[in-house]
């Protein structure tokens, strides 16, 4: 029987999982800190993340996870940034800069050219086996 059970990454409780990966306890604080923030940014939209820390008492970390899990979208509000994955240029969506992802996909074009099967054109050189298999 596989029970579902887990210990919550942050308090160490045992809770019976869900999609969030926290227990009730730490997932209701959690709720409470992202309303905090909410409200702070609907009365004040032109914020930083750092003002936001500031004045709502809710760590910077927090903020930003908020941020990329887009459960506050940084597009809605003017000032409010967080930085590339990458090279940490402050960004207001996805995880990377678009400088980043250009990089990236170049990078990974070049490599699948470099594995994709090449095509012999004297199959001469190729080993074939025509016998019987046991």
């Amino acid at each position: 029987m596989n029970l579902n059970v887990a210990n919550c990454p942050r308090c160490g409780r045992i809770f019976a999982k869900t999609v969030r990966n926290l227990c009730p306890q730490c997932l209701a604080e959690e709720e409470e800190l992202y309303q905090k923030v909410y409200r702070y940014l609907r009365e004040n939209p032109k914020s930083t993340v750092q003002q936001v820390s500031e004045n709502t008492g809710v760590p910077e970390e927090r903020i930003l996870a908020f941020l990329r899990q887009d459960r506050l979208l940084a597009s809605e509000w003017s000032f409010l940034t967080y930085p590339c994955e990458r090279c940490g240029t402050p960004i207001k969506s996805g995880r990377y800069c678009e400088k980043c992802t250009v990089e990236m996909q170049h990078s990974l074009d070049a490599a699948a050219r470099s594995i994709k099967p090449r095509e012999d054109k004297d199959h001469r050189s190729g080993y074939h086996y025509k016998g019987h298999l046991r």
